[in-house]
C-alpha cells in the first residue's frame, strides 16, 4: 500500500538519523548567485596591412567563416610595376657583371703576358668588383620590391570567423588601420567581476547558453582587483557550441551569508508555538525558518555554540 511505503520510508529516515549525529556545522546552508555576461571568441585579431593603399578585396562578409586561401587584398599595381622595373635593373645589373668578369679575365691574361700595364689591370679588376655590388643590389632592390608587393595581402586565418568589417572595397587606410576583426570559434569567454569567495565557487559554477548547459572548460583571473569592489576580471572559457556574442548566465554556489544551516526536515518538529530542533542532550531549541530547498529546511540557530552539538530526530509523544 502506499500509504504503508510512506510509513516505511520516513521510519527508515529517522532511524538513519538517529543512528548518526547530525552536526549542524557540517551542513552549511548555500544561495544560488546566478551572473550574466556575453561570450566573445577566445581569440580576436584585427587585420591590418602594413602598407597604405585602397582595399581591393575586403575578404569574406560579417559572420563568415574564412576558407582557405582566403585573405584582405590592397591595390598593388603600382608595387607590382616597381617590381617589374627592379626585376629589369637587376636583368641588366646581371648582364654588366657578367661582362665586366669576362673582361676582366682577358685584362687579366694580357697583364701576364706583359702586355698592359698594372694600372689597366687594377682598373679592370675594380670594375668587376663594382659590377658585382651593384648586381647584389639590384638583386636586393627586387627582393625589397617582392616584400612590398606581398604586404599588400593579409591572408586570414583558415576555420576562423568574420566578427565585424570596418572597410569596405574602394576605401583608402593607412598602414596598421584595422580592415576587418577575426576571431577563433573554436572556444568563446565570459569576463565577470567577481570577489575571492566566488572565485573559489567556480569549481561547482554552472554556465547556461540559450538553456543549455555547458563545461567551464578554464578560469583565468587577472592579477589586478578594483580598489573599491574588491573584485578581479575573470575569463571564464565555454566549447565553441555555446557560440559567440551569447547570454551566459553562470550559477555560483556559495555559502548563505546569514549562517543559516540546511536542516533535514526530519530533524524538525512543528507546533502552534514554532519550530523546534533537539539535541542529543535532550534539549529542545526553537529555530527561524528562512526558506525551504527540497527535503531539507533552512533555518538559523538561536545560538552560534550550538552548530557543534548533535542534532537527533524529535521525541514522538504518545
Amino acid at each position: 500500500m502506499p500509504g504503508f511505503r510512506t510509513v516505511c520510508c520516513l521510519l527508515i529516515a529517522v532511524w538513519a538519523l538517529a543512528s548518526e549525529a547530525w552536526r549542524p556545522a557540517d551542513h552549511p546552508a548555500a544561495i544560488l548567485r546566478p551572473i550574466a555576461a556575453l561570450t566573445r571568441p577566445v581569440h580576436i585579431v584585427a587585420v591590418a596591412a602594413e602598407v597604405a593603399g585602397r582595399v581591393r578585396d575586403p575578404g569574406p562578409a560579417m559572420g563568415s567563416l574564412i576558407g582557405d586561401a582566403m585573405g584582405v587584398q590592397l591595390d598593388d599595381s603600382l608595387a607590382q610595376a616597381e617590381r617589374v622595373i627592379a626585376a629589369v635593373t637587376l636583368t641588366q645589373a646581371e648582364a654588366e657583371a657578367n661582362f665586366r668578369r669576362r673582361e676582366g679575365e682577358r685584362i687579366a691574361n694580357l697583364f701576364g703576358q706583359g702586355r698592359i700595364s698594372e694600372g689597366e689591370r687594377d682598373a679592370a679588376t675594380h670594375a668587376a668588383e663594382a659590377a658585382d655590388l651593384a648586381r647584389a643590389r639590384a638583386a636586393a632592390e627586387l627582393a625589397r620590391r617582392q616584400r612590398l608587393v606581398d604586404l599588400h595581402r593579409v591572408d586570414l586565418p583558415a576555420g576562423w570567423q568574420v566578427l565585424r568589417r570596418h572597410r569596405e572595397a574602394g576605401s583608402v587606410v593607412q598602414p596598421g588601420e584595422p580592415i576587418l576583426e577575426v576571431g577563433d570559434p573554436t572556444a568563446v569567454v565570459a569576463t565577470v567581476h567577481l570577489d575571492e569567495a566566488e572565485i573559489a565557487a567556480l569549481a561547482q559554477a554552472t554556465a547556461t547558453v540559450g538553456g543549455s548547459i555547458f563545461p567551464i572548460q578554464a578560469v583565468r583571473s587577472s592579477a589586478l582587483a578594483d580598489a573599491q569592489s574588491r573584485k578581479r576580471p575573470v575569463e571564464i572559457e565555454l566549447p565553441g557550441a555555446a557560440g559567440g556574442g551569447r547570454e551566459v548566465l553562470v550559477t555560483l554556489r556559495l555559502p548563505d551569508p546569514s549562517g543559516a544551516l540546511a536542516i533535514p526536515t526530519a530533524l524538525i518538529r512543528a507546533d502552534l508555538d514554532g519550530r523546534f530542533v533537539r539535541t542529543d542532550d535532550g534539549r529542545s531549541l526553537r529555530v527561524t525558518i528562512l526558506r525551504s530547498t527540497g527535503d531539507d529546511l533552512v533555518a538559523v540557530l538561536p545560538d552560534p555554540a550550538l552548530l557543534s552539538a548533535a542534532l537527533v530526530p524529535p521525541a514522538q509523544t504518545p
